[in-house]
């Protein structure tokens, strides 16, 4: 185990959190750091998972490295869409660290 996937499961909490305080109406600064920390965080997770196999979640991971990648933007135009988008991702960023963790231990 590398030491990137001993933390890969806080790395992921961490997106989440700044994810959830998204779902808030923030000024435009904030939310291009929750593309920057989203973006890593799912890049990290692929980067961990490169050598362990295709599975779904590198399906998923991808989708949300490609939707919040800061460089080539979507944009949708409804806070309340970007919203409900924030919270999934932060739960799957949050179940995902989860069950990292307890494979972890």
């Amino acid at each position: 185990m590398t030491q990137l996937d001993e933390k890969l499961h806080i790395i992921l909490f961490g997106a989440a959190v700044f994810l959830l305080i998204g779902i808030a109406d923030l000024n435009m600064g904030y939310y291009t750091f929750i593309r920057f920390t989203t973006s890593i965080g799912a890049g990290l997770y692929l980067y961990s998972n490169y050598e362990k196999g295709f599975d779904n979640w590198n399906i998923i991971f991808g989708i949300i490295l490609l939707f919040f990648n800061p460089i080539f933007r979507v944009y949708l135009h409804d806070k309340t869409t970007w919203a409900i988008i924030d919270l999934l991702v932060g739960c799957i960023f949050i179940f995902k660290g989860y069950l990292l963790y307890k494979v972890k231990e």
